[in-house]
């Protein structure tokens, strides 16, 4: 793809494979930048640090 993260490209990209809105979409990652791009793009993010943390993430838990 020639894309790398926090270029918005790739998220751009990934909504369009999923054929999900970005809205829809949850991003996961320990990157500042990476969760700010996605953010801005509208994808729901979660800023990780650790799996207890995550765990405890609503958004998670809907889709599980």
């Amino acid at each position: 793809e020639k894309l790398a993260k926090p270029d918005p490209r790739i998220f751009d990209l990934a909504a369009s494979r999923f054929g999900h809105a970005p809205g829809e979409m949850l991003f996961i990652d320990d990157n500042r930048a990476n969760i700010e791009s996605a953010a801005a793009l509208g994808w729901q993010v979660h800023s990780f640090t650790d799996a207890t943390r995550l765990a405890r993430d609503p958004r998670l838990a809907r889709r599980l």
